[in-house]
């Protein structure tokens, strides 16, 4: 009788753990508030960075996620890639991203999901106003300042990234690149910028300190920076959670978006 009692007690265990892997953090969602340590003014840029999408089909999550974006007044948003899922509901995808871009404009790179319909993407960017920064670099500006936004998938395409002179001109200078996966090793490339915002790990998915880093490694996943945030010389690093899942569940690594605030800077001639 009382293992009878220990086993449904486990049985229930698992029970909530399985409800929350799979439906409460999942569709839970966080803030991050990255801080460089410098002032913050009425002049400064307000931008919010989310990555991993993963849409398969419309629902209470995206409005959740348009609803918190919008809450934080950003002068502008940058998606770093992944927008696709194994089944993504076309419509439901143009329709997220015609009310993304209602919010600001929106600078969005490609990830590795990407590749599956790289032509339809593009058309689909460009119809819905979704400025595309692919192995590129531009220059915007927003309130008196000049950023520089560097576009790329992962290390693969260093050497193929055009229009980098840009950035000598610019007040801050960031990349978006979506797999971080050994781009530690190239300081020549990414000590260029001040940013750099990654996303692709998803934090893990299932986060448990140590183990999952180790798991990582079996499957050839050896990256230094997997999820938060770095400091790399001079340069910030920041490896998103993301908002969706390429398997279903959550552990540990809540979705996230990411919110900063980017002052004017004096440069040193």
């Amino acid at each position: 009788m009382r293992r009878l009692k220990w086993l449904l007690f486990f049985i229930f265990l698992l029970m909530l753990v399985g409800v929350y892997v799979l439906w409460i953090e999942p569709s839970s969602l966080k803030t991050t508030v990255l801080d460089f340590g410098q002032a913050v003014s009425d002049n400064s840029i307000k931008i919010v960075y989310f990555a991993d999408l993963h849409l398969s089909r419309w629902g209470a999550f995206q409005e959740k996620l348009l609803k918190t974006i919008a809450g934080q007044h950003p002068d502008c948003i940058f998606f770093g890639g992944d927008a696709l899922a194994k089944k993504t509901n076309v419509s439901d995808l143009e329709r997220f991203f015609f009310e993304l871009a209602k919010i600001a404009p929106v600078y969005a790179i490609f990830g590795n999901w990407e590749d599956e319909a790289p032509i339809h993407m593009i058309q689909r960017y460009r119809n819905l106003g979704i400025t595309l920064i692919d192995k590129d670099t531009q220059t915007i500006f927003v309130r008196g300042m000049t950023i520089g936004i560097t576009g790329i998938q992962s290390h693969y395409f260093i050497r193929q990234v055009k229009h980098m002179e840009l950035l000598d001109e610019t007040d801050w200078q960031i990349l978006l690149i979506h797999a971080p996966n050994r781009l530690e090793q190239y300081p020549e490339f990414y000590t260029r910028f001040d940013l750099v915002l990654a996303g692709h790990t998803h934090g893990g998915q299932f986060y448990i300190p140590y183990l999952t880093q180790a798991a990582l490694k079996i499957f050839g996943n050896d990256s230094l920076w997997l999820r938060g945030q770095y400091r790399a010389q001079e340069t910030t690093v920041y490896v998103t959670n993301g908002v969706g899942q390429w398997f279903p569940g959550r552990l540990f690594s809540t979705p996230e978006i990411v919110s900063f605030s980017l002052p004017k800077v004096t440069r040193d001639d």
